[in-house]
Parts: structure tokens; sequence; C-alpha cells
């Protein structure tokens, strides 16, 4: 019985199911992993806009911050007049 259209359409079925079920476990498992890597860039942020700060006060230059945290030049003027600290211009930088 080997053409037996029940029996192909059964099979098919039985594998798409498993196949779906493996890829509702997957997506599962991915949103708990992102959920938990949200959960540790959260508790990250408040250090790293200290950090930003005290490395500005410090002299250290905006292009060295943005370099060192992956942020773009805008969150860290954002982070640094938020904090009443104007970042340096270019060629004001100390070297």
């Amino acid at each position: 019985m080997a053409d037996d259209p029940l029996a192909d359409i059964g099979s098919r079925l039985k594998d798409v199911k498993q196949r779906h079920d493996a890829a509702v476990k997957a997506v599962r498992r991915a949103d708990h992993k992102r959920a938990a890597l949200a959960a540790e860039l959260d508790a990250l942020r408040e250090p790293a806009r200290s950090e930003i700060v005290a490395a500005a006060k410090a002299g250290r230059a905006p292009k060295v911050i943005c370099e060192l945290t992956g942020y773009g030049p805008e969150r860290v003027r954002q982070i640094l007049r938020a904090a009443g600290v104007e970042p340096f211009e270019r060629d004001q930088s100390p070297t």
C-alpha cells in the first residue's frame, strides 16, 4: 500500500507537527534567553552611565568613551548632559 494517500498525508502531518513543536520550543528558549539578556543589559546601564560620567570628568574624550562602551556619540552626549557634564569637542579633548 505504498500509494495510500491517507498514509502519505498522515506521515507528512506527523513530520510537520514534530518540526513545528521543535520550532515552538526553540522560540520559547530564545525568548527566555532574550529576557535574561535584557535584564542583564538593564542592570549594566546605570553603572555604565556612572562610569561614562566619571571618565568624561577625568578628561576622557567622548570618542574613546564611544569606542569602549559601544554607545554612539549622541547617546554619550545625552548621558553626559543629563549628568550636567558637557562633552569635549574633538579639538578640545585632552591628549
